[in-house]
Order: structure tokens, then C-alpha cells, then sequence
């Protein structure tokens, strides 16, 4: 919370006022004197006090004479110019608080800019005003545009989100002549309807765009108006689990198909190395084909370890080097392909070694761009995903799940459960010590009356 107050602060008949900025600053605690008892109390913030002067002039004698524009607020007796200059001021600088305090340090300089950018605004353009302007800005701009992950720069993946929301919304209604202001609560809950009926989108995808939707107009309500009811807007993702569709991953009877085969195309054979380090790193598509270079391997002891920092979270992971990694790099590290071509030759290698089982799963329809589940051979699903699922899949229950994590970058054991389609079996431990030591009690107390029978 801040509050602005303005001031005559000069000997002179007629100056500048001085605006007085206050603020608490809850990063940084501080100590406080009781009225009372004299004593010095600790409080979780500092309060913060900023002065500037404004351009603003007045005469001494006409402010001091006048009830004066303090802590009171909007004064009556002010001339009505007066008071509204000061007012538009007040809310420029409370309205741009309310913006950067969780991003920048609010100081003197802020302040000092504050009122520079009040009385020199940009000029705003035109177009601003429609959503179109602001999603081209943010693509044209996606180098330079913060992440909620305090890095720089949108993903690939972010990019082509805005692109695909610009075409849907082609789709839903003129895109050049939609106004940022008039996309409110119930343009929104209409919008969402229209995702899931109309364009056949799951709740969850259809979640997904209105996020992306949304994050545009926060972007856009830093310069123009938008609708004052979006607060209100409540689209939540729900659990889709299918009982019906395990996660797909690889057998130890799969992965042996695949290493015994003889592959003779070289795309094959460099597919397979490709393969084989997703299945035995457990790392993302990206991140395996970014990460598994010499210069990531380093030497640990008599054996290697790989240390990356994953592209999606930012995190830094060392993976161990688990023996068929290890034969890899000793012979030699698989060319670099396009993810796209290589899950494609991940299908063909898994087809040729006859990992056609069927299996119950969801695939993107390339003519409606829908998931359609349906059952289909196994290696139509397989992908540098597959391999990740696979780590994680093979040695849960038999290592520690905070080692597995640790090498997959997972942060919560609740996500990682989800992640290998499991459910989390700790309480059956729990009731069954238990039940065991009743058993032991009453074994006891058995013993000791028997023998104090048999006394």
C-alpha cells in the first residue's frame, strides 16, 4: 500500500510543490519505538518516504490560506484545475506502483522517472488498442520480453502458442477490428465454449489458449484500457486421466529388440543412439539433442557424469552415465538431426524391431489437429518423450524416487508420480506397521498372562 501527499516546501512567495511518496517495503524488516513503553519493537517492513518537486507552482500564501491537499485527499476549497493536476498525478504514480513493485526497487530514481514519464508520456499508437497490435508485438518482440522464469526471451514452443491463438481467433471473429477493452469475463466464458464445442478442443487445451489470451491483455493493460472484470474470470484445467490409457514406454524386452537389431540405413543406426541416451538419461527432447555433447561429459572417478541446464525449467541436472550411455560415448556421440525427423525415425527403427504391439492411446488427427484415442501398434507413439517415460518408469520402486528426480529435474514427488502414471503406496507401510506392532502387543501381553497363569 502507498499513499501520496503534496507539500509547500520553500521560503520563497511562490515554488514548486513537493510531492511526498510513502510506502511499505515488506523485503526489508526494521524496528519501530513504542509510544508507551519507549521500547524498540521489530516490524516485518521498512517505511519508505520519497520526495520530488513537480511542476506544479503555487503561491505560499494562496496554499497556506487555502485548506491544504494533505493527508485529508481531494480538497474542496482548492481551485478545481489544481486539484485535478494533482489527482491525475496521484494516480499515475500509485497505478505504475502497483505495476513494479514486484519487479523493480521503488527509490528516487523511480519516483523521479515516474513523474518524467507523467509529464512526457509516449505517444501511444492507434492500433494499440486492438488485440492484433499486441500479439504481433509480442512475436516481433519475443527476444526481448521477460518469462515468468525472470529469463529473457519466448521458447519456440511460446512463439508458435501466439501465432496459433491469432489464427483462432481468425476463426471466431474478425482478428483485425477485435478491441482489447471489449474481451471481458463473458467474451471469455463465450470464447471457451466456442474452443470446446466448436473447435473440438479438449477442457484442457482449451484452458490453455485462454491463458495465452490472457497473458496478452495483461501485456496490453500496461498502456490501454481493458475490461474492468477479468479478475473475476475463473477457467480452471480439470483431471483427464484416462484409466484405460497407460504411459507408454519401452520394456526391457523392447529396448533389447532395438539394440540386437541390425539397422542398415545410417539414419537408423545414428536414430538408435539417439534412442538409447533418452532411455538411459531421461532427459527432454531438447535437452537431449542440445545436451548430449563431449564437452557435457566430464570425468567422475572411473566413470563420467553430465551436467546441463534443461531448457524448459532452467534448472541445472548431473546425470549419471549408466553403462550403455557410456559404451555410446566411447564410440562415439550420434550426429545432431531436427527432433521432428528423429521421432520419426524413431518409429521406423521400432517398427522394423517389431515393437507393434497394440496399444490404447491418444494421437494427433493431421487433418482435423485433434488427439484421437484408438488402438494402434506401439511404435506409432514412440518419441524422444518415450524415452524420458521410460527412465522414469524403469527404475521406479527400485531406486529412490529423490534420485530419480534429480536426474529427470522434477521438482514435486506428487508431479513425478503423475509423470509415471503411478500412485503413491507409503501408506500401506504406514498401516501395516502399525497393525504388526498391535500384533506384537497383544503377543506380549499374551506371554505375560500365560505365564503369570502358570505361576
Amino acid at each position: 500500500m502507498a499513499t501520496v501527499n503534496f507539500y509547500y516546501r520553500s521560503t520563497k512567495k511562490k515554488a514548486p510543490l513537493t510531492i511526498r511518496f510513502l510506502y511499505r517495503d515488506y523485503s526489508t524488516p526494521s524496528t519501530v519505538k513504542v509510544r508507551k513503553s519507549k521500547e524498540s519493537k521489530e516490524v516485518p517492513y521498512t517505511d519508505v518516504t520519497l520526495n520530488a518537486k513537480i511542476e506544479l507552482e503555487v503561491t505560499k500564501e494562496y496554499w497556506e490560506t487555502q485548506n491544504k491537499r494533505g493527508v485529508s485527499g481531494t480538497n474542496k476549497n482548492l481551485k478545481p484545475e489544481i486539484d485535478k493536476k494533482l489527482l491525475s498525478i496521484e494516480n499515475h504514480l500509485l497505478e505504475s506502483f502497483k505495476n513494479d513493485k514486484e519487479i523493480i526497487s521503488i527509490n528516487s530514481d523511480w519516483l523521479n522517472k515516474e513523474l518524467e514519464k507523467y509529464y512526457n508520456p509516449k505517444k501511444i499508437d492507434p492500433k494499440a488498442k486492438y488485440l492484433s497490435y499486441w500479439i504481433d508485438y509480442i512475436i516481433d518482440n519475443a527476444d526481448n520480453i521477460e518469462t515468468s522464469k525472470n529469463t529473457v526471451g519466448l521458447s519456440k514452443n511460446t512463439i508458435k502458442g501466439y501465432n496459433d491463438i491469432r489464427n483462432v481467433i481468425k476463426r471466431y471473429q474478425d482478428f483485425e477490428t477485435t478491441k482489447i477493452k471489449s474481451l471481458n469475463k463473458d467474451w471469455f466464458n463465450d470464447f471457451f465454449e466456442w474452443l470446446k464445442i466448436n473447435e473440438k478442443y479438449s477442457h484442457n487445451t482449451a484452458v490453455k489458449k485462454v491463458s495465452i489470451l490472457k497473458t496478452v491483455i495483461n501485456k496490453a493493460s500496461k498502456k490501454v484500457e481493458t475490461a474492468n472484470d477479468l479478475d473475476k474470470l475463473e477457467i480452471k484445467t480439470v483431471n483427464t486421466y484416462d484409466e484405460d490409457t497407460d504411459v507408454i514406454t519401452l520394456t526391457l524386452e523392447d529396448i533389447q529388440k532395438i539394440q540386437n537389431y541390425n539397422f542398415e540405413s545410417k539414419a537408423f543406426l545414428n536414430a538408435r543412439k539417439w534412442l538409447l541416451l533418452a532411455i538411459y538419461t531421461g532427459q527432454r527432447g531438447n535437452d537431449l539433442l542440445n545436451g548430449m555433447i563431449k564437452e557435457n561429459f566430464k570425468k567422475d572417478g572411473d566413470n563420467y557424469k553430465i551436467e546441463l541446464k534443461q531448457i524448459k525449467t532452467g534448472k541445472k541436472v548431473v546425470i549419471p552415465v549408466l553403462p550403455a550411455v557410456k559404451e555410446i560415448y566411447k564410440n562415439g556421440l550420434p550426429y545432431k538431426v531436427s527432433q521432428q525427423k528423429l521421432n520419426k525415425h524413431f518409429k521406423d527403427i521400432c517398427k522394423l524391431a517389431e515393437i507393434d504391439n497394440l496399444i490404447l492411446g491418444k494421437l494427433r488427427n493431421k487433418k482435423t489437429n485433434r488427439l484421437e484415442k484408438k488402438l494402434r501398434p506401439k511404435y506409432e507413439y514412440i518419441s524422444t518423450h518415450t524415452g524420458r517415460r521410460t527412465f522414469a518408469t524403469l527404475h521406479f520402486n527400485e531406486l529412490p524416487h529423490q534420485s530419480i528426480m534429480k536426474v529427470t529435474g522434477h521438482k514435486k514427488y506428487a508431479t513425478f508420480l503423475q509423470y509415471v502414471q503411478k500412485e503413491s503406496e507409503e501408506h500401506l507401510d504406514t498401516f501395516n506397521d502399525y497393525y504388526k506392532k498391535l500384533e506384537d502387543k497383544k503377543e506380549t501381553q499374551f506371554t505375560v498372562i500365560k505365564n503369570a497363569s502358570n505361576q
